[in-house]
């Protein structure tokens, strides 16, 4: 009956399997060929509610985007295909890098998409003047002078004026709680509105060497404030002539300029002194070293990361765990498989986060641990990461998991294990007689496994066979249409 099912949904090209859905008019065909674009590209990709999606394989969507969440995004052609895409296989969301960490980013109701609504939230007129500008980096409104700085810096060179005025911003005491966290990551991805100091220093780094100047020169200022917000800055303009004067502030007697320097010291040559950072007595100092050195990307601060692994703040911790994923080097795999079991949910779901970046079949030992966490999120992400690695290895776990799980993580375990358990019907169907069923078997079975194998049946099922110690799966399903087995 549910081989049934799955075929006519095959036929009529309706297909809601794994949690992705795909109604289309005809399946795609030449997946293969990296210039081939969706018809609905010939629409405006400039209207407000067009947005172009371009996946790893090449293939180019274009449509209005309906919903989207951490895993995946739905979006409506031009042909009146409606899809639903796992965030996994987006390269790019309007030509810019799209990751699970910022897909918030990229939706058409954020104040990332829409540079008006991100003006009119904030009381500044589209389109408005140098001078409006700068009268509004002098309101009462903290929101007013934030949005009045990241435009200036988005405007790029500014005049002896402009900078002056910006520069003037970097020792506004506004700020949040969260804020302090902002210096330890990238924020070109950002959609949220950071404080007047530190969205002051972000636009200075956009300024060219005059910005830049007088963001070096703050450095030198009494306010230890203002010394934060430049330091942030000095990372922001990706200028490796603040490398030295980044190295000097991590003496800074004052541990939030550390912090932040420590933060914005993404630069290769800064790494030993990084992870001489490692060692300092504040936790947030701590923190931006590491999450540094993962950004840098070297794996010769592996060991450094593995040791901040039993630091004895969870936040140190987490970040460590989420350095080492970064760096993607499958030598860590047991350092995280260590901490597992760490006393703190917050470390141990970053290092699910981690083990899932290096994607690598190792990971799935410890991820498969991690379906006994006694925290749901946790679970969840396992779950989800073990469905995404198609490894039959995991389909024991996930349907004792599936027995004991609470209510809030069952959707999300039944998922991964369907996608798992279900593959050999889509296998099965790739040669079927009918082409839209054998064109549709093939691109959700790149859409579940994100690999690239043609429609040929045997690679796929050699694929799924080498990914499995289970005998469950040596003994394949017999593919849709009738009784003949995968072979």
């Amino acid at each position: 009956m549910k081989k049934n099912v799955i075929k006519v949904l095959l036929n009529t090209g309706v297909v809601f399997l794994f949690g992705i859905l795909w109604v289309a008019q005809a399946a795609p065909t030449g997946q293969g060929d990296s210039t081939q674009k969706s018809s609905a590209i010939i629409a405006s990709r400039w209207n407000d509610d067009v947005h172009e999606v371009t996946l790893f394989d090449g293939t180019i969507l274009a449509g209005t985007i309906t919903a989207q969440t951490s895993h995946s995004m739905t979006i409506i052609t031009s042909d009146s295909a409606t899809i639903r895409i796992p965030a996994r296989l987006i390269r790019t969301f309007d030509d810019r890098p799209y990751s699970v960490d910022s897909s918030s980013v990229f939706w058409k109701g954020n104040d990332a998409l829409s540079g008006k609504g991100k003006a009119e939230s904030s009381g500044i007129s589209p389109g408005a003047s140098t001078n409006d500008l700068l009268s509004a980096l002098r309101s009462f409104e903290w929101k007013k002078r934030s949005m009045a700085a990241r435009e200036l810096g988005a405007r790029g060179q500014g005049e002896s004026g402009t900078i002056e005025a910006v520069a003037a911003l970097l020792g506004d005491t506004v700020t949040e709680s969260s804020l302090l966290q902002v210096p330890q990551v990238d924020s070109s991805a950002q959609a949220k509105l950071l404080s007047p100091g530190l969205e002051a220093a972000k636009a200075l780094g956009k300024m060219g060497l005059r910005g830049y100047d007088e963001l070096a020169r703050t450095m030198n200022s009494a306010n230890p404030l203002a010394r934060r917000h430049a330091a942030f800055g000095l990372g922001e303009s990706h200028n490796n002539l603040c490398v030295p004067i980044l190295i000097r502030a991590l003496k800074d007697p004052d541990p939030q300029v550390r912090a932040a320097a420590a933060g914005s010291l993404h630069f290769s040559e800064a790494m030993p002194e990084l992870i001489k950072a490692i060692d300092d007595n504040d936790e947030q100092v701590r923190v931006g070293a590491v999450t540094a050195l993962g950004r840098i990307g070297d794996t010769a601060s592996e060991n450094a990361l593995a040791a901040a692994l039993g630091d004895v703040n969870p936040s140190v911790r987490s970040a460590a765990a989420t350095a080492l994923g970064k760096i993607g080097n499958k030598t860590a795999i047991n350092s995280l498989a260590k901490v597992v079991n760490d006393p703190e949910s917050s470390v141990r779901l970053s290092v699910v986060v981690a083990l899932v970046m290096i994607r690598d079949t190792a990971t799935v030992p410890p991820l498969i641990t991690c379906l006994k966490d006694r925290d749901g999120a946790v679970v969840k992400a396992a779950a989800i990461a073990l469905g995404d690695m198609c490894d039959s290895r995991a389909i024991s776990p996930l349907r004792s998991t599936l027995q004991t799980c609470p209510e809030s993580v069952r959707s999300t375990v039944d998922l991964s294990l369907k996608r798992l358990t279900e593959i050999p019907f889509l296998i099965g169907a790739l040669d079927d007689r009918d082409t839209l069923v054998r064109h549709n078997a093939e691109y959700l079975l790149w859409l579940i496994s994100g690999k690239k194998l043609g429609n040929d049946k045997k690679i796929w099922t050699d694929w799924f066979v080498s990914h499995s110690d289970s005998e469950e799966i040596r003994t394949p399903e017999p593919r849709m249409g009738d009784t003949a087995q995968l072979k």
